[in-house]
C-alpha cells in the first residue's frame, strides 16, 4: 500500500485553499469498515472467533459500538482521515508536488503527509 497528495495549488491573494489529489494504491490495512447488514452476522457470539468468515467476508468485531464490521467496500480511509483535519495543518510548508502519506489507525484514522526534502518554505 502507498499513498501519495499531490498538491497542485497553493493559497495565494484569491483564495485560502490548497488545490490537492490523493493516489497511490490501497489494500486491506486501509480500507474502511462498515456495519455488516446481515441478522444473522450482528447474532454471531464475539467470544469465539471460528465462524468469522461469512458470505465470502471476514467479520471484525467493534467493542465499542458491539456489532460486526466488514471490509464490503473499496473505500480507503485516507479521504475519511483527511475529513477531520484542515489542509493548513496537514499542508503547512510544502511546495507543489507530490509527497508520500502515511496513514495508520490508532482509536482512529490519522495522517501523516511526509516531506521528504525537509524542506520549510514555499
Amino acid at each position: 500500500m502507498s499513498h501519495t497528495v499531490t498538491i497542485t495549488s497553493l493559497p495565494d491573494e484569491t483564495t485560502d485553499d490548497y488545490g490537492y489529489e490523493f493516489g497511490g494504491t490501497h489494500g486491506a490495512d486501509c480500507m474502511v469498515g462498515k456495519r455488516c447488514e446481515r441478522w444473522a452476522c450482528q447474532t454471531m457470539n464475539p467470544e469465539y472467533e471460528t465462524e468469522r468468515i461469512r458470505h465470502g467476508l471476514e467479520h471484525w468485531w467493534n467493542w465499542d459500538n458491539r456489532e460486526w464490521i466488514v471490509h464490503d467496500t473499496d473505500d480507503c480511509a485516507l479521504g475519511y482521515a483527511f475529513e477531520y483535519r484542515t489542509e493548513e495543518e496537514t499542508f503547512d510548508g510544502l511546495d507543489l508536488g507530490t509527497y508520500p502519506v502515511s496513514i495508520e489507525w490508532e482509536d482512529t484514522w490519522w495522517i501523516e503527509v511526509q516531506n521528504t526534502a525537509g524542506g520549510e518554505g514555499r
